[in-house]
């Protein structure tokens, strides 16, 4: 397919904007006859892989654990209270500092 100068540099620059380098764009276009929606898929499915990161902090608190023993559970299973919440809010808040 022709394409005129202008028209070549406004989709170069309209599949540029989305991300990719002026060659890479240039390139796909003329890989896929100047088809926008072509050169964007391949240029995505060329892409590799987002690896999923998880980053984790760990806060030292000093805190209390209540355990509520029940007739039908013989294991202790911890309870909390929305002041123990509070509480370890405003620890980790005043560690952090």
């Amino acid at each position: 397919m022709k394409v005129s100068e202008a028209e070549r540099q406004r989709l170069i620059s309209a599949v540029s904007q989305m991300g990719f380098t002026y060659a890479e764009a240039e390139r796909a276009l003329e890989r896929h006859q100047w088809d926008t929606n072509a050169a964007v898929n391949a240029l995505l499915m060329a892409l590799p892989e987002p690896m999923t990161t998880v980053n984790s902090t760990t806060a030292t608190t000093n805190t209390t654990t209540r355990v509520a023993t029940s007739h039908h559970h013989p294991t202790p299973t911890p309870t909390s209270t929305p002041k123990q919440i509070v509480d370890l809010t405003v620890s980790n808040h005043q560690n952090a500092v």
